[in-house]
C-alpha cells in the first residue's frame, strides 16, 4: 500500500494534533489519581490519520465568519443553559431548537446545523476551562475556523464534531497543565 502525500496532509496533521493533545490531556488528568498508562498506546494510531479522507478546503472568509457566528451561538447558549440543566440536556435543547428553526425554508439555516452542534460540544466542556468573555470569544473564533477547515473532510466519521468542540478549548486546556 502506497501512501499518497497530497495537499490535504496539513489537515491530517491538524486533526491528529487535536487528538494528540486530547489523549495527553486525558493522561494528564488521570495522573492526578491513579495513572492510566493504557491511554498512551493510542498515540501509535496518530500516524494513520494520513490515510483518512481529508478534502482540501479553500478559505472563504464570509463562510468562515458565518460558521464562527453559528458556532458561537451553540457554544454560548449551551453555557447559559447549564445554569438550569445538565450539560447534556443543555446541548440537546440548543441543538433541537436550532434544528426546528433551521427547517423553516425562509430562514435558510439548515446548512449550519452541524456547526452549531460542534459549538454545543465546546460549550458542554467549557465550564472547567473558560471563565470570562475573552476566553469564550477566542474559543468561538478558533472553533469556527477549525470547523471551516475540516467541514468537507471525514464525512460519516464519528467524533468529528466533538473533536472540533474540544479543539476550540485547546489553548485553555494546555494552559491548565
Amino acid at each position: 500500500m502506497q501512501i499518497k502525500i497530497t495537499k490535504q496532509l496539513p489537515l491530517a496533521i491538524l486533526f491528529a494534533s487535536i487528538h494528540l493533545i486530547f489523549i495527553l490531556h486525558l493522561h494528564h488528568e488521570s495522573c492526578k489519581g491513579t495513572p492510566n498508562n493504557f491511554l498512551l498506546p493510542l498515540l501509535l494510531l496518530l500516524p494513520g490519520y494520513v490515510l483518512l479522507p481529508f478534502v482540501k478546503t479553500s478559505f472563504n472568509a464570509i463562510k468562515t465568519g458565518k460558521n464562527t457566528i453559528v458556532f458561537s451561538i451553540g457554544f454560548v447558549a449551551t453555557i447559559l443553559l447549564q445554569d438550569f440543566f445538565s450539560v447534556v440536556i443543555s446541548s440537546c435543547l440548543v441543538a433541537s431548537v436550532f434544528t426546528l428553526f433551521s427547517e423553516i425554508k425562509k430562514i435558510k439555516l439548515i446548512s449550519y446545523q452541524t456547526v452549531l452542534y460542534a459549538g454545543t460540544f465546546g460549550g458542554m466542556v467549557s465550564s472547567g476551562y473558560v471563565s470570562d468573555g475573552y476566553q469564550i470569544s477566542v474559543s468561538c473564533v478558533l472553533g469556527g475556523i477549525i470547523f471551516s477547515l475540516l467541514n468537507n473532510s471525514l464525512s460519516g466519521f464519528g467524533g468529528k464534531m466533538g473533536s472540533i468542540g474540544f479543539a476550540s478549548l485547546i489553548i485553555w486546556v494546555i494552559g491548565q497543565w
